[in-house]
């Protein structure tokens, strides 16, 4: 078998050899935390060595049941977050793949830009779905009660207006999830990264 970074160098050239920091956004109900945990394997058979992490998992560290939203535990969190992806990057772990509500934000991916700064390329990917499929999906994981179809529609739509021109949309409604981690797969070995430097607004 070709080693896997012989394989990503034929499509990604003199970066290939640079461990990858996946970002993924997306509103509700259109697959961010399972695209993440299932990146785990699909992109360690492809790549090297992944790990997923989840913006929310540390934020349950201190509220595990979600009671309230203190700005201080969120911050602690996020800062636990980017430390542990740096960690793991000086670690030897190839592709770290970090999935939130919050990587919409310009001001969040720049704070990932700083934390991994020469380690990673960084690139960033938005899921999309309609709002019949993301209802659905919502429904069928048990959460339509905290998460009513109001509440999905209106993340839908503000995260479609984060659809930034450094971002790269997928849109999953007619997917299956094989689908969508090749096209994430695609798009990490085929594209260049984030530039290093802040990003803009646009």
């Amino acid at each position: 078998m070709v080693p896997a970074e012989d394989r990503i160098a034929r499509t990604t050239g003199i970066d290939s050899v640079k461990p990858i920091c996946l970002l993924i956004s997306g509103g509700a109900g259109t697959g961010k935390s399972t695209i993440a945990k299932l990146s785990t394997y699909f992109l360690r058979e492809r790549i090297g060595e992944t790990a997923a992490l989840s913006t929310d998992e540390f934020y349950r560290m201190f509220d595990p049941h979600w009671t309230s939203t203190n700005r201080d535990w969120w911050r602690r969190a996020w800062e636990h977050c980017l430390a542990s992806a740096k960690w793991l990057f000086q670690n030897g772990v190839r592709v770290v793949v970090m999935e939130g509500n919050g990587f919409y934000s310009r001001e969040q991916v720049n704070d990932v830009l700083k934390a991994v700064d020469s380690l990673a390329t960084v690139y960033h990917v938005t899921l999309a779905a309609t709002l019949e499929v993301a209802t659905e999906r919502v429904r069928q994981r048990g959460d339509l009660e905290r998460h009513p179809p109001d509440f999905v529609s209106g993340w839908l739509e503000f995260i479609k207006k984060h659809h930034y021109s450094w971002t790269h949309v997928i849109d999953n409604s007619t997917q299956t999830t094989e689908e969508t981690l090749e096209e994430v797969f695609q798009h990490i070995t085929t594209a260049p990264g984030l530039p290093t430097e802040l990003l803009p607004d646009r």
